[in-house]
């Protein structure tokens, strides 16, 4: 979701989603099933290495780590979509030299085929984790999995809207 989106985060409302999911594999399979937005504090970047890439996991298995998950969590946030101990993770991602900010739910509470929250809540508290501020512009939304091992069918189902205030 590019079209019209590059908004200052300052002027979302609200962004609720409901994200269903089945993904059935044939082989061992590694992957994860996310949100990925991209942000910047220039309207409309996406590309440059002065975005910054955000990824919500809701769901890992086969043994998937995101970048930066050898150097240890950054942070850990609590009452979050009513879980606590979410994990955040940084890198580098050396084919874009783009920085990746990614928090992974705890293993024992990820989401089994569904997720319902907004979106805002989580860009929300990577500003109060002092990643971006207000005034950064969420340039790109996407939702999906990345199957980096394994055969996979992944069906899914997105409603999202994002409100502006």
């Amino acid at each position: 979701m590019t079209q019209g989106l590059s908004t200052q985060l300052s002027a979302i409302a609200s962004i609720p989603a409901d994200y269903h999911w089945v993904r059935t594999n044939t082989t061992l399979y590694e992957g994860n099933v996310v949100f990925d937005f991209m942000t910047s504090d220039t309207k409309g970047d996406s590309t440059s290495t002065a975005a910054h890439e955000l990824m919500l996991w809701l769901r890992y298995e086969g043994g998937q780590v995101p970048i930066g998950y050898s150097s240890g969590p950054v942070a850990t946030i609590n009452n979050l979509y009513g879980k606590n101990n979410w994990k955040l993770y940084q890198g580098k991602n050396t084919a874009t030299g783009i920085t990746v900010s990614s928090l992974l739910v705890d293993p024992a509470d990820q989401y089994w085929g569904h997720f319902t929250g907004d979106v805002k809540d989580w860009l929300s508290a990577m500003v109060t984790q002092g990643l971006f501020t207000d005034s950064t512009y969420v340039n790109v939304g996407n939702a999906g999995m990345e199957p980096f091992h394994g055969t996979v069918n992944f069906v899914n189902t997105l409603n999202l809207r994002i409100n502006l205030a």
